[in-house]
């Protein structure tokens, strides 16, 4: 049986871009939704005229016509579909025929080990950290009483979840062996609420992604902030030099870890 696989993270935008420049990729999602809304699996089109009313993503309609023509006689099949629900059957079909065609491309790595701008697919242990609204909790003198902190710590502990909350914003981190995957919150298929759940979960997590950088030493080294007279570049560079040493600090990331753009994240 076809292991089944759960999506929980899809950005439309990367996938789409990469379908347009994978020979036929468009063309392949598109002739798979088709068969899918018609009901069918592949199969010969001989004999067969095939008519569709309809979109996907951004242009999809709520209703899809198909009118199909065989021997046995003309079939009019009406299906109300909900634009959602042709965007969300698209986006999975995108991902199947994005992976087998770059596998049979070889050009599709099973390891966060390789250069910049490579597509991978790992399956891995994972840990989620996620700093959106986590500060607020500490404004109640509830959550500062069940943490067994005074009034002094909690404003401590909200001024770090503060900080990490800017240095993530509207992101999750999801942090592999080796690699840590920048998340954008709006791609997610699932609420920050039932996200949580993800934090208990012991299955191994598959993430489709694009390799963004490596992690240097020096990327890690605030030392060279000393010399601003003389680099006056390194202004640019502070507020990433801060994140990366407060993620160190924080043993989300280290030195040769990879930074992952991803494309789609699932349990399979």
């Amino acid at each position: 049986m076809e292991k089944i696989k759960e999506y929980i993270y899809f950005d439309s935008i990367e996938i789409s871009s990469i379908l347009s420049q994978l020979d036929d990729g468009l063309m392949t999602v598109q002739r798979k939704l088709w068969q899918a809304l018609q009901g069918t699996e592949e199969r010969s089109e001989e004999g067969r005229e095939t008519n569709l009313e309809g979109g996907i993503n951004a242009v999809a309609k709520a209703t899809a016509q198909h009118k199909s023509k065989s021997v046995q006689g003309t079939v009019n099949q009406d299906q109300t579909i909900s634009s959602s629900s042709i965007e969300s059957v698209y986006n999975d079909y995108a991902v199947d025929v994005i992976i087998k065609r770059l596998q049979s491309l070889q050009k599709i790595y099973d390891t966060t080990d390789c250069s910049n701008g490579s597509i991978i697919k790992v399956t891995a242990d994972y840990s989620m950290f996620e700093f959106t609204d986590a500060a607020d909790l500490f404004k109640s003198p509830v959550v500062i009483e069940m943490m067994g902190m005074n009034n002094e710590d909690g404003k401590t502990a909200k001024g770090i979840l503060d900080l990490l909350n800017n240095t993530t914003t509207d992101s999750a981190l999801i942090k592999l062996q080796k690699a840590v995957v920048i998340a954008k919150n709006n791609n997610f298929r699932m609420n920050l609420a039932q996200r949580q759940m993800l934090h208990f979960r012991k299955d191994k997590i598959t993430v489709l992604g694009m390799i963004q950088a490596k992690i240097a030493e020096n990327d890690l080294d605030m030392s060279s902030f000393n010399d601003f007279e003389n680099h006056p570049e390194f202004i640019g560079d502070i507020s990433t030099k801060l994140t990366m040493n407060l993620w160190s600090y924080l043993k989300i990331i280290k030195k040769d870890d990879r930074l992952i753009k991803p494309l789609a994240i699932y349990f399979e």
